[in-house]
């Protein structure tokens, strides 16, 4: 395959995704959000029970 068409196929597909990404905004960023709301809070029991376990000590 020539490089120009490899180059022309890559900047068609790039364009589909960011359209994409676009049309899909808001559904991605509160997927986003969610899963930094469950590390956030995963983070927090995991110090709870690490502290409690230091108060047994």
């Amino acid at each position: 395959m020539q490089p120009e068409l490899v180059a022309d196929a890559a900047r068609r597909r790039a364009a589909g995704f960011a359209e994409q990404l676009a049309v899909h905004a808001d559904a991605i960023a509160d997927a986003l959000a969610r899963e930094l709301h469950l590390v956030a809070w995963d983070r927090e029991q995991l110090i709870g029970s690490v502290q409690a376990r230091f108060a047994e000590l």
